[in-house]
């Protein structure tokens, strides 16, 4: 095999290889990100490195800047949402093979099954009910609704 031909499968497995970030990189995201999130700082336009190693909270910014995939990886504010979305699929492969296994138990097929309708909405999940704060107002009595308002009315200024 030539040094061009080594050379050439080394750059494409490269290429083919997704980035990895290391924990001390999600931290070093997660910080620049939440810079932004909380509204005290608005994002320029145009992403830099200037702009990344100015919040990201970690000087080792630099030399991670070049490695490829990593831009890609930090600027893409979605992230979070699409592995949490892939690692969805991956559980719903899972009881899939689980519900359609002869080695499932009874029990446990029939708790896949319940997490697959509560996902699916399909049947109501008991932490799904939601009680307002107002919702006991018809039962109270005058001293009892009194002290209610007294308690909420800070919150409307």
């Amino acid at each position: 095999m030539s040094e061009l031909s080594i050379i050439e499968k080394v750059l494409t497995e490269r290429a083919e290889k997704p980035f990895v970030p290391t924990n001390d990189q999600k931290r070093a995201k997660s910080q620049f990100w939440t810079s932004f999130a909380s509204g005290d700082v608005v994002p320029s336009p145009v992403p830099s490195l200037a702009l990344a190693s100015k919040y990201a909270g970690d000087s080792r910014i630099h030399t991670w800047w070049p490695t490829p995939g990593f831009q890609q990886w930090f600027w893409n504010q979605n992230e979070f949402e699409e592995r949490l979305d892939y690692l969805a699929q991956l559980a719903l492969d899972q009881l899939e093979s689980m519900i359609n296994s002869a080695r499932t138990s009874d029990s446990a097929r029939i708790s896949a099954i319940k997490m697959v309708l509560e996902a699916s909405k399909k049947i109501g999940n008991k932490s799904d009910t939601q009680e307002f704060a107002d919702s006991k107002i018809g039962t109270m009595d005058q001293g009892q609704l009194e002290e209610f308002i007294q308690s909420r009315i800070k919150l409307l200024t």
